[in-house]
């Protein structure tokens, strides 16, 4: 039918870097510019919910989002995927 030819395919697996069990009851995922101050100032609250709720307990996802206004941020993101 042509409603089903017009669907777009989800992907098969989640793009970022995840830390903790796929089968956690909760998952957090967080948005993060390698080059951004405010993501940079949010890391250490978001290091301390992971310890607080353990790998069992939490499935913890980081998306690299390059925001336009920071110079360079574009390449430095890349870079995290590389090393």
């Amino acid at each position: 039918s042509a409603a089903s030819a017009q669907y777009i395919p989800l992907p098969k697996h989640y793009d970022g870097f995840f830390m903790g069990k796929p089968t956690a009851p909760v998952m957090l995922e967080a948005y993060f510019d390698a080059m951004c101050p405010d993501s940079r100032a949010a890391w250490p609250t978001v290091k301390d919910v992971i310890a607080h709720y353990g790998n069992d307990t939490l499935l913890f996802g980081l998306h690299v989002f390059p925001l336009p206004y920071h110079h360079n941020s574009f390449y430095a993101n890349q870079g995290l995927h590389v090393v």
